[in-house]
């Protein structure tokens, strides 16, 4: 959704990154999957696939992006960890190294985790309207 926001060339490690995240818990979800290949069309890269570039090297190179651009990073991963409506202890653990390396403080982390809880609701009660032409 917001991933213009970031330069062309450090979309390979958010890739690498958003990879890293989705394996996080150990398991990887069909909403996780659906995510990670809509990264890889928005960022231009359908065919990419990891490379394995460890998170330290990552991190150090997400870094150099703008605040704008951190912010961007932030909020989708956040949606990624959020994929199964619940963010795992281990993909909060990458979230939050992630959100220090970028400088993005802990209330914008709480901030961003309820903005895309917020979305996922509006989004399920798109469906339910389309389903079933009402919202229960």
């Amino acid at each position: 959704m917001y991933l213009a926001l970031i330069s062309e060339s450090a979309r390979e490690y958010f890739l690498e990154l958003a990879n890293h995240m989705m394996h996080a818990d150990g398991e990887v979800g069909m909403e996780e999957e659906a995510i990670l290949e809509a990264f890889r069309y928005e960022c231009e890269m359908p065919d990419y696939q990891p490379k394995g570039i460890p998170v330290e090297q990552i991190l150090n190179e997400l870094a150099k992006l703008d605040q704008q651009a951190k912010n961007a990073t932030m909020i989708e991963l956040t949606a990624l960890a959020l994929a199964d409506e619940e963010i795992h202890a281990d993909e909060n653990k990458l979230l939050l190294r992630t959100a220090e390396k970028l400088e993005v403080n802990e209330e914008r982390i709480t901030d961003m985790k309820q903005w895309v809880q917020d979305m996922n609701d509006v989004a399920n009660r798109g469906m339910e309207l389309i389903e079933n032409g009402s919202v229960e």
